[in-house]
């Protein structure tokens, strides 16, 4: 029988999808083993930035700091979630390739992927850069107390969103060719990092006086262009085996068909119409684009309508909001297990165990929502304590 192996490493198959034996790929068990690491992968980065605003909030000027950060960070998150779709279409891509031993198609996707997500990522640094004076008013940072740090936070802030998105589209490659476990890995060691960062550099003596968070503005910044670098270097070592001599040359520039690869179809055989072109990418990309800007813009859309209430306020709102990232990320770690297995339950025709796979994800992310609002519901005075200090916060927030 043919056999796909959804891997979490290099070597071992934690999901082994065969023709006679796709039923076990979409069990219960199955499903919550793939989806361990792609929830670490996903939920690393929306805990540890938890993290970074509970020691921002017992830093000094918490309030301010709070606000400041949350502020500025509700808009780059605002441009790097509509690049969401970059993400989901990449890891079908990639997944629907494999399904189907496409590997000049898959070497394309990648190559056009990353290029894209760079590019996307400058552009919108500098459009937010240039658009600073409009940004800053709408999120109520023009004004004193707040305007000169939000002045010199902006600029370090938008320094890491072309190295982010690099991350997130690398992220995305490695998921679909289901080396989730090395994703998971630089995720993780980026977010140990930040908090690291936030700690050090600002309830230490290496803090500078009113400079703390431009100084954790700039760490990050560092911490995730070195994160994205070692994230493409593992897009390029680390393809699919039957893919490996074609993937590097056709990521590294647009080379000469590769030979074929073992039990493969040739290099240059046509998988679809422009199935990697930008176009392609763009049209296919449409439906969670729209998703992206809906959802993501009622994030910055609520925090526009929050900034004229206070610092106190938007850093209560901003906890509240980062708690609810939590749990969605987590759910979406359940998602990625959807894109991964089911493209490729799709590219070899099983649409039968693709809807038993929808129906056990549903159910997970109804548990997961359901379990996440009673642990915050009974443990509401300790989050509190945990994330502030600031006695102006903590009414707003108990509230």
């Amino acid at each position: 029988a043919t056999d796909m192996s959804v891997l979490v490493n290099n070597d071992e198959p934690l999901v082994r999808i065969a023709e006679d034996d796709f039923a076990k790929a979409v069990s219960l068990c199955a499903i919550l083993a793939a989806s361990l690491p792609s929830i670490v992968n996903n939920a690393a980065q929306p805990i540890a930035a938890a993290l970074q605003l509970g020691l921002l909030g017992h830093s000094d000027s918490a309030a301010q700091r709070v606000a400041v950060f949350s502020a500025v960070g509700a808009a780059v998150t605002f441009v790097a979630n509509i690049s969401n779709f970059v993400i989901v279409v990449t890891m079908s891509r990639v997944g629907h390739a494999l399904g189907a031993k496409r590997w000049a198609a898959l070497g394309r996707t990648v190559w056009t992927v990353l290029v894209c997500a760079l590019v996307i990522g400058l552009l919108s640094a500098l459009v937010l850069w240039l658009g600073r004076r409009p940004l800053l008013s709408a999120l109520s940072l023009s004004r004193p107390p707040l305007d000169d740090l939000a002045e010199s936070y902006l600029p370090v802030a938008l320094l890491r969103l072309p190295p982010l998105l690099l991350l997130r589209a690398s992220s995305a490659v490695l998921v679909g060719y289901q080396r989730v476990k090395a994703a998971s890995l630089l995720n993780l060691a980026l977010a140990c990092a930040d908090t690291a960062a936030f700690y050090l550099l600002l309830h230490s003596s290496l803090v500078l006086a009113g400079g703390g968070l431009v100084a954790v503005g700039a760490a990050v910044a560092a911490t995730c262009a070195i994160a994205a670098a070692a994230a493409v270097t593992a897009v390029l070592l680390l393809p699919p085996d039957a893919a490996v001599r074609v993937l590097p040359r056709r990521c590294c520039r647009r080379a000469a068909a590769a030979p074929e690869a073992e039990g493969a179809l040739p290099a240059d055989a046509p998988a679809a119409p422009s199935e990697s072109s930008l176009l392609s990418l763009a049209r296919d990309s449409l439906n969670v684009l729209v998703r992206s800007v809906l959802l993501s813009g009622s994030v910055l859309a609520l925090m526009v309508a929050v900034a004229p209430l206070g610092a106190a306020a938007v850093g209560a709102h901003a906890v509240v909001l980062q708690l609810w990232m939590v749990t969605s990320y987590v759910v979406d770690g359940f998602a990625d297990v959807g894109t991964m297995v089911g493209s490729r339950l799709l590219g070899a025709g099983e649409e039968r165990h693709m809807r038993r796979l929808t129906a056990t994800l549903l159910l997970l992310g109804l548990a997961t929502g359901g379990v996440a609002a009673c642990l915050m519901a009974a443990l509401h005075d300790p989050l509190v304590a945990a994330f502030t200090r600031d006695s102006e916060t903590r009414p707003p927030l108990h509230t």
